[in-house]
């Protein structure tokens, strides 16, 4: 059976109650815009709006760019497969 190499946002980009997504919280918390987020993770500006609208997920090597570009664990921006990273 072949895995899916996509991970999913834990979040939104606005969900209800006007909330942000991680890697909408941590690029912003960094000073960045989504155009500067894109040069620096390598990234194309489009799927980090798609990303952070929670309209897709990225590829695994999407997730490490982002996370690389923003010093961060994919954790904190990801979850694979659509699971929580921690103990239930």
């Amino acid at each position: 059976m072949p895995v899916d190499d996509r991970v999913t946002t834990k979040h939104k980009a606005t969900v209800p109650g006007g909330h942000s997504s991680p890697l909408a919280i941590c690029r912003r918390s960094r000073g960045l815009s989504q155009r500067q987020l894109a040069a620096k993770s390598g990234i194309r500006h489009e799927t980090i709006c798609r990303l952070e609208a929670g309209l897709r997920g990225p590829r695994w090597t999407t997730a490490q760019a982002l996370a690389r570009a923003l010093e961060v664990p994919e954790s904190v921006l990801f979850t694979v497969g659509g699971h929580g990273g921690g103990a239930s």
